[in-house]
């Protein structure tokens, strides 16, 4: 039984370092090559021991600072500015709008809710480019082509059925009699709501903040037909890369190391609050 437990024990292991290391090789190529010069991106066999270099987030970021690389395209700050304020203020507003929708839906009872929600559903499962060309109309005729309201209104269309769905699962699991005891004591609808629900559904408002805030923060298709240059995200910005003399691998690399840094903090920040609803959603499956 013992020589049983210990082949289990390597096999487990085996297994998790092989998945381990199909998720973070990526990750480690993509960050090892924004270190490298341009040309030992290209060498074959690859160095995987070598002496970093901070040219190409140089020549990325600042154009003017006299490191040539060839080929070279600078990812402005302008990117990641725009970038964040399309994301953040589409997540403000979906959470604004999902959490009423989502509590009436949860809590009251509405008639047809249920076929509310197969068409909340349906929404959400219309691909982005069957619905771009009328909305693409539609902004052209308000002059809003390449502006901040055109994007933010698309990414919050594109947020809102999934954090319906997310909400209300919470919303589900708040105890009615909570809420009636509440009643009893003369709380109106208002007081109930802010200091009684939402207080206990809070991480799944986090964790919905942070699925919309991915979501538009890596949206392209929107970005590319609804942007121009004053308002280009940063998956424009790193699609520049790829022209038809090749592909610039190692600021491609660099830029999307730097791509990644934003959403890694909050995931740093809002980490505790995350991984408990991810292992309450694993207990309830």
């Amino acid at each position: 039984m013992k020589v049983v437990k210990i082949i289990k024990k390597i096999s487990f292991s085996l297994i998790t370092a092989f998945i381990l290391l199909v998720i973070y090789l990526p990750l480690y190529w993509m960050l090892s090559t924004s270190l490298k010069d341009p040309y030992e991106a290209f060498e074959l066999p690859p160095k995987w021991i070598f002496v970093p270099k901070f040219d190409n987030y140089i020549a990325t970021l600042s154009p003017g600072s006299g490191i040539f690389i060839p080929g070279a395209h600078t990812l402005s700050p302008k990117y990641f500015v725009n970038s964040a304020i399309t994301s953040l203020s589409a997540t403000v507003f979906v959470i604004i709008i999902s959490l009423p929708a989502a509590y009436a839906l949860s809590k009251y009872k509405i008639r047809g809710g249920g076929s509310i929600m197969r068409w909340i559903l349906s929404t959400a499962m219309a691909p982005p480019i069957a619905m771009i060309l009328p909305y693409y109309v539609l902004w052209k005729a308000l002059n809003l082509i390449d502006a901040y309201p055109s994007l933010i209104f698309m990414y919050i269309i594109l947020n809102l059925p999934l954090a319906i769905w997310i909400l209300k699962g919470f919303f589900d699991d708040v105890p009615r009699e909570l809420e009636e005891a509440a009643l009893v004591d003369g709380a109106g609808g208002f007081y109930r709501f802010f200091y009684v629900t939402l207080p206990l559904t809070f991480p799944g408002v986090v964790v919905t903040a942070f699925f919309s805030l991915i979501i538009s923060w890596n949206e392209f298709l929107f970005a590319l037909i609804l942007t121009g240059s004053n308002t280009a995200t940063v998956p424009l910005g790193l699609y520049g890369f790829v022209s038809l003399q090749g592909i610039m691998w190692a600021q491609l690399c660099t830029s999307g190391t730097l791509y990644i840094i934003p959403p890694l903090v909050f995931i740093a920040i809002f980490r505790r609050r995350i991984t408990r609803v991810m292992s309450l959603g694993v207990v309830r499956g």
